[in-house]
């Protein structure tokens, strides 16, 4: 349910991130950020989708892991599916969030790097 509106969120920054991009590289008073604007928007793009095919398969493996409830219903099963459960629904927005910001902050490092003379 979460993906219904983070998919969205994520295809509303692609067509951001790469109207800047072109922007940053056509404009030529907008020349000195090209250097950012690509690195920030390739970056966080690349932590939106790594962060969130980390939590796909931490989740899925969490599934698989807990499973139909066994007999003898326990409390650590009993609180393992309500992990599970906060986590499926809690866990797209924050990755995805986590992993945009933190693709960005790289990104930003990557192109201090570039413009920066060694």
């Amino acid at each position: 349910m979460p993906y219904f509106f983070v998919v969205p969120a994520f295809l509303v920054w692609l067509l951001i991130a790469g109207s800047a991009t072109l922007a940053a590289r056509s404009l030529p008073s907008l020349a000195p950020v090209y250097p950012f604007v690509w690195r920030i928007s390739l970056w966080s793009t690349l932590g939106f989708i790594a962060g969130n095919l980390v939590l796909i398969a931490l989740l899925w493996l969490g599934f698989a892991a807990i499973g139909p409830s066994p007999t003898q219903p326990s409390t650590a099963h009993g609180a393992a599916q309500v992990a599970w459960v906060v986590s499926a629904l809690l866990g797209p927005v924050l990755v995805s969030a986590a992993g945009w910001l933190l693709g960005a902050v790289l990104g930003f490092v990557f192109a201090l790097r570039s413009v920066r003379p060694a």
